[in-house]
């Protein structure tokens, strides 16, 4: 059975495969709703240990230094996979590794709140899932996300 989700959670993911982060890293699930904090609350870049890691550890019932090695993790994941995509997604030359904060920023940025704002948040025509991808974003969205697509 397949589901209508939230259209940003499957341009996310999209984003981490092409990066070569696949699923079966923790850090990818730390990542996608990472990214997805940042774009629909970007101040959270400015506190992400106090404001970001604890919000996604709290999601993931682990701890933010969890949070932060497995998103480290696929980081490095991503550097030596696709350096090039990296580069062209930060829109400028890398010349080491971005930190956890420059690579959850470059995802964000991909994402920007006039294209996703308040539609990110609305079933898209068409767009399916299968049931575990279904129940891991009904786990993430927050109580008014529900609200707003009908969980």
């Amino acid at each position: 059975m397949m589901h209508d989700v939230p259209f940003i959670y499957p341009r996310i993911y999209d984003t981490l495969y092409e990066l070569g982060i696949t699923a079966n890293y923790v850090g990818f699930f730390h990542t996608s709703f990472g990214v997805y904090l940042a774009v629909n609350q970007p101040e959270r870049m400015q506190y992400i240990t106090k404001w970001l890691y604890p919000d996604i550890a709290k999601q993931y019932h682990t701890n933010w230094k969890s949070v932060e090695r497995n998103i480290r993790s696929v980081t490095a994941i991503a550097w030596n996979t696709n350096p090039l995509l990296l580069q062209t997604m930060a829109r400028h030359p890398l010349s080491k590794r971005p930190c956890n904060s420059q690579f959850i920023a470059i995802l964000a940025a991909q994402f920007p709140l006039p294209l996703f704002g308040a539609c990110a948040l609305l079933p898209q025509e068409g767009l399916t899932v299968s049931n575990k991808e279904y129940r891991h974003l009904v786990a993430v969205a927050s109580e008014a996300d529900r609200q707003k697509i009908s969980i």
